[in-house]
């Protein structure tokens, strides 16, 4: 029992920090953020995402495996972002979607 209490513990301190906040908001470099929804989107990445820190999209009708939900809206978004943060350069058939176009 004592093992199995010793690996759940390693377990909690390698995940806590896995999305840390701070460090995500403080690079300075362009940040995308692809969400399902915006309803637990906490106080920090609000303020960020205001200040236009990172680029925050939201992709309606789909669960929390964007991913896998929907892989041609993901692909689009992220090839856009590349597009016009200067990442990649679009082939001539490609037609970036910006947000708010």
């Amino acid at each position: 029992m004592d093992c199995l209490r010793f690996g759940i513990q390693l377990f909690i301190i390698k995940w806590a920090n896995f999305f840390c906040l701070q460090i995500f908001l403080s690079v300075n470099a362009p940040k995308l953020l692809l969400l399902a929804g915006v309803d637990r989107l906490d106080t920090d990445l609000t303020v960020g995402q205001m200040q236009g820190k990172f680029q925050m999209v939201v992709l309606p009708k789909v669960g929390h495996c964007v991913q896998e939900d929907s892989p041609d809206k993901v692909a689009d978004t992220i090839a856009s972002f590349c597009v016009r943060n200067k990442f990649a350069i679009a082939k001539c058939e490609f037609q970036p979607v910006y947000p708010g176009c």
